[in-house]
């Protein structure tokens, strides 16, 4: 009987040792597999983070940034980003009831603001109007640093759940991105250098770029060809970034940081106080001069103490040879009129004179969106900016970065096969819509800024007589001819493939239309002219 006991123990110790081992062994599989590496802290590696730690993908994620988290948490003056976050952008935000929650409590409804325009000249009464809207769908006004913020607290709750299930998020600022290189058809290996210059490498099944329009992670696939040189089809080439210009191309702008509710003259010398809630135009006195300036401010929510007063001009104007506080001053009081200025220090003033500004970048995209072995089970992925970027002129950066990251969910969702398959499948969905979405860019909307020079303002006319005529065929035809892009790319239930489709084929037919015209008119000259 007792030979029976220590038998019957010693099994069962064998098999419990024997399940740990399994255990331990499953527990490494996962750690080692089912992680994903998110370059770049931006609202669009945090959003695919969110989305990659949920159901059913169940990841484990590390975010990488670069930007120290107090600046990227912060207000930067020098940045002024401000995000419209439409219905396009919203279907990300709606899949996590608190998310949107706190989009509605941080951001300003595009449906609550007005449009305040204030020409240079003080004589002219300032005209205050209901801002347009493009679509029906209600969107929302929000700086960057609060979509930050945002969804830094929807990844804190995420962590707070304690769900054995979901994957667990970590976000580790200050760290660069050096290489990315594969270690097997299950792993890829990053190599990261943090604020001290020290390396690090951490190793993934699936790497996310979501690193900007210069991102790392794509410079490192287009230089890959040896480091992934056994991963069959793979092709360098294709992360090569095409690039357009466009009339917005280039331009540069900067902040000056002004009061809340700072006040403009109105023609009869009374004081009217911005509300944060209204759009402002504060026209310089001087608008043909090519070297003269005007500020815009975009609205924000009732909190908001700050006001950036943005201007927005060529990098070859005298705007940005001015270095000095008390230069710029001078400058600024010689073209706008309506405001005193008397409230900014000189501290401002020296800031805003030495601020570098930021470049609106090319309309640019990488035909690659995505590099994985054939038989593999890893990748990696380029999102948002990484992919694709252009300037804010149609208001679908944030937007179609968003997108992005909703589409790659579904893909994963909805594909069989290995996550390299699924990979695939992603970039022979979102390929087309990046194309499509780099030619809005190019065309939708780029003469908004009103700069003063000749040839800007020629174009400019030339666009709205084209934009209008397709409002106005869209009038007449009851919508069986699209509208402009403009217009079309605010609703939100349209590809971005069919807006462009839509406007070959109206222009198509401009041009046909304009041809009988022609004809029409001088057929007959022609014709006995090729007689002659």
């Amino acid at each position: 009987m007792k030979m029976k006991i220590e038998l019957f123990f010693l099994l069962t110790l064998a098999l419990a040792l024997h399940s740990t081992i399994a255990l331990a062994s499953k527990s490494n599989v996962s750690s080692s597999t089912r992680k994903v590496i998110v370059v770049g802290g931006g609202p669009i590696g945090l959003a695919s983070a969110i989305l990659l730690a949920n159901a059913p993908h169940f990841y484990d994620v590390d975010i990488y940034e670069q930007t120290p988290k107090e600046d990227l948490c912060n207000f930067n003056p020098a940045i002024a980003y401000m995000y419209n976050v439409n219905a396009r952008g919203q279907r990300f935000t709606k899949k996590f009831q608190s998310l949107q929650d706190k989009l509605l409590r941080d951001g300003l409804a595009a449906s609550d603001t007005s449009l305040v325009i204030a020409d240079g000249d003080p004589t002219k009464t300032i005209s205050i109007k209901k801002s347009p809207t493009m679509s029906k769908a209600e969107s929302y006004w929000i700086p960057r640093h609060k979509m930050v913020n945002l969804l830094q607290e929807g990844i804190k709750e995420h962590n707070n759940l304690n769900d054995a299930n979901c994957g667990k998020i970590e976000i580790h600022s200050g760290f660069t991105c050096e290489a990315v290189s594969p270690n097997d058809d299950s792993s890829i290996n990053v190599r990261l250098k943090d604020e001290k210059g020290r390396d690090q490498d951490v190793s993934g099944q699936l790497i996310v770029g979501a690193d900007g329009v210069n991102s790392q992670v794509r410079e490192c696939l287009k230089n890959g060809s040896f480091l992934f040189g056994d991963w069959k089809n793979f092709k360098s080439k294709k992360f090569a970034v095409k690039k357009w210009v466009s009339p917005s191309v280039g331009l540069t702008l900067k902040a000056l940081l002004l009061p809340s509710g700072f006040s403009i003259e109105d023609s009869d010398g009374s004081s009217i106080s911005l509300q944060n809630r209204q759009f402002a135009a504060i026209r310089s006195i001087k608008p043909k001069d090519v070297n003269s300036v005007k500020f815009a401010c975009l609205p924000m929510t009732d909190d908001a103490t700050i006001r950036p007063g943005i201007v927005n001009t060529r990098p070859n104007h005298k705007f940005w040879t001015i270095n000095s506080g008390k230069e710029m001053k001078e400058y600024v009081l010689e073209n706008v009129k309506r405001i005193s200025f008397e409230m900014i220090s000189d501290e401002e003033w020296d800031r805003f004179a030495k601020q570098k500004g930021t470049t609106f970048p090319y309309c640019q995209y990488s035909p690659g969106l995505q590099a994985s072995p054939e038989n593999g089970n890893c990748g990696i992925v380029l999102l948002g900016d990484s992919a694709h970027s252009f300037p804010p002129d149609i208001g679908q950066g944030i937007n179609s970065g968003l997108s992005d990251v909703v589409q790659f969910d579904k893909t994963l969702r909805s594909t069989e096969g290995n996550l390299g398959t699924k990979l695939r499948a992603y970039e022979r969905i979102q390929g087309p819509e990046t194309k499509a979405l780099i030619r809005i860019a190019r065309f939708g909307y780029p003469y908004q800024y009103d700069l003063p020079e000749p040839i800007f303002q020629l174009r400019k006319k030339l666009w709205i007589a084209n934009a209008a005529t397709r409002m106005l065929l869209n009038k007449l035809s009851f919508g069986a001819i699209p509208k402009c892009m403009i217009m079309s790319v605010a609703d939100h239930e349209v590809s971005y493939r069919k807006v462009a489709r839509n406007a070959d084929l109206t222009t198509a037919m401009l041009r046909a239309i304009l041809l009988s015209v022609v004809w029409k008119s001088f057929g007959k000259s022609i014709c006995a002219l090729v007689g002659m």
